[in-house]
């Protein structure tokens, strides 16, 4: 008889990085009307365009600051320019109701990664917020695996769009 070898067919499970994108769903921000009235706190709510927009600027921050550190993950390209080694990495959008809770989680971010793990973004447009200083907008992770942030952020609910109407 002849000993036949049994191979597992089990799929072992490779920890994914995730980077983790915070975006409120309002800002409030100190507003002065004019020079002999008080500031009032007056809030923002973020419209989708907008959003997708501060991801996008907290995204390429990110890649930018892992650039100027990592140099081994980028590469030449035709000898002059370099350029980020593509790596697929999944983006988890989570909403924040508030500047007071992006501000609220990004602090816990801080204390658990450390400032070269979470990065910001503060928008400045004076059109839409109301003043020229800049305003928090979005936080977002350096890559992680689930497991380093699940207890933080894992019950947070995921960025929706409202449908079309």
């Amino acid at each position: 008889m002849r000993a036949v070898s049994k191979r597992s067919t089990k799929k072992v499970a490779v920890p994914e990085k995730r980077i983790y994108v915070l975006v409120p769903k309002t800002v409030q921000v100190m507003v002065k009307p004019s020079r002999r009235s008080p500031a009032e706190r007056v809030s923002f709510d973020m419209e989708s365009g907008r959003l997708m927009a501060q991801n996008l600027h907290i995204g390429r921050l990110m890649e930018y600051a892992r650039m100027m550190v990592e140099h081994d993950a980028y590469v030449y390209c035709n000898g002059r320019h370099l350029m980020p080694k593509y790596e697929e990495i999944t983006g988890i959008d989570l909403a924040m109701r508030n500047s007071g809770e992006l501000v609220f989680y990004r602090n816990l971010l801080l204390a658990r990664l450390g400032k070269d793990g979470v990065f910001e973004f503060s928008d400045q447009n004076p059109d839409f917020y109301g003043t020229n200083d800049r305003v928090l907008t979005s936080v977002c992770t350096c890559p992680v695996l689930k497991s380093e942030v699940e207890d933080l952020l894992g019950h947070l609910p995921l960025y929706r769009e409202q449908p079309l109407t």
